[in-house]
């Protein structure tokens, strides 16, 4: 089996690997959208005689972490032939993938999982919690507005995407966890939700689509509540079209503080999991609160050996070392998916010792938490 790199020429035979292993074939936009990634992103497969047996596509994406723009690999179309299953091969394909993210600089990647608990092992953990809302439109409240708002309505056709495009990413660049959006990413929009529409008014913009009698609402991106309550205020006056509302929101997010006085169905989910990819280069970003403590972390990460190892962290820096540690060093034990939770601020170290996910003494404990400032993420891009 030849674990490597999916060339240009070899794109082809993505699609038919991509169909059988998804429920749904591709066709349409759809089709043009996928085959249009097959060429922008960095695609590991497996091959045997030269045919391509499985495969794992890493999407060239931003996201704002800790104040940092960070390249993220954005992992999908994960799959490989049903006869090709056994002897780990996706095990070594996602091996070489990582590889190939470090080797682009990508030091952070955020996946849709088909399953939580295959993905731990490989490195991945649950990075935020997603509420899915459903209100009815009767229970909707009227939202009191400061001033008239005057409100602008585009769909894909007339649409101004220089304004809402920088718009985007002015607040994606004030939000932790957030996609910044470019080109590529407003064009995979616009080919598998056409349908939408935008409403903009003076400091945020909603993009919306219909389905029957339900409003569903894609994006809500504002930089002031009074933004917030304007484009809130614009659903209300749909009351004669639609039946219920439909979104996604998060534990952190400003709507959700709106969404608790509202009667609604909330469903909590996990929908995305990140990775660190590097950790000297993205844990060297993460806030810190105290200089004065030393200590050691024991990281393991089988998959990625520079990840695999003892790290020092001193004067609030923390660099990968070879040196042997004295007995009375601060020693923390702990996997790279344990380490991926706290960075992306799912999980508190608290919480993981309480799982049994750090191993180490009370000290060591205190001067972890001491040290570093972890923040929880939110993302709402699919890929």
């Amino acid at each position: 089996m030849d674990i490597r790199r999916i060339e240009s020429n070899e794109i082809d035979q993505m699609v038919p690997l991509r169909d059988y292993c998804f429920s749904r074939k591709y066709t349409g936009d759809k089709l043009t959208d996928y085959i249009n990634w097959t060429k922008h992103s960095t695609s590991t497969g497996a091959f045997s005689d030269d045919m391509l047996v499985g495969q794992m596509m890493s999407l060239p994406l931003f996201q704002q972490l800790y104040q940092h723009t960070f390249k993220m690999a954005g992992v999908g179309f994960v799959g490989v032939y049903p006869e090709f299953r056994s002897g780990g091969v996706m095990k070594q394909i996602i091996k070489e993938a990582l590889k190939l993210m470090r080797e682009e600089e990508q030091y952070v990647s955020v996946l849709g999982p088909f399953s939580v608990g295959y993905y731990r092992k490989m490195g991945w953990e649950v990075m935020f919690d997603s509420i899915n809302y459903e209100i009815d439109m009767r229970d909707f409240p009227e939202i009191k507005l400061d001033s008239v708002p005057v409100f602008q309505r585009f769909d894909f056709k007339d649409w101004p995407k220089e304004k809402v495009q920088t718009l985007y990413n002015e607040v994606a660049e004030m939000k932790h966890g957030w996609m910044f959006r470019d080109e590529l990413w407003w064009e995979r929009l616009e080919l598998r939700e056409a349908d939408s529409y935008f409403v903009l008014v003076k400091d945020g913009f909603m993009r919306y689509r219909k389905s029957g009698t339900t409003f569903l609402m894609e994006d809500l991106v504002t930089k002031t509540y009074e933004a917030q309550k304007q484009l809130l205020h614009y659903i209300t006056l749909h009351r004669s079209n639609f039946f219920k509302i439909q979104g996604v929101s998060s534990i952190h997010h400003p709507l959700n503080y709106f969404l608790t006085a509202v009667p609604c169905d909330r469903l909590v989910g996990n929908q995305f999991m990140g990775r660190i990819v590097d950790v000297e280069k993205t844990m060297s970003v993460v806030p810190v609160k105290t200089t004065t403590n030393c200590f050691y972390l024991n990281i393991q990460d089988p998959l990625c050996e520079w990840n695999d190892g003892l790290f020092k962290v001193e004067n609030g820096k923390i660099e990968r070392i070879n040196d042997q540690v004295a007995n009375d060093d601060v020693i923390i034990e702990i996997s790279i998916q344990a380490l991926s939770a706290l960075f992306f601020g799912y999980k508190t170290i608290e919480e993981l010792s309480y799982l049994n996910l750090i191993e180490c003494s009370k000290e060591g404990l205190n001067q972890f938490s001491e040290t570093y400032q972890f923040q929880p993420v939110e993302i709402f891009d699919h890929f």
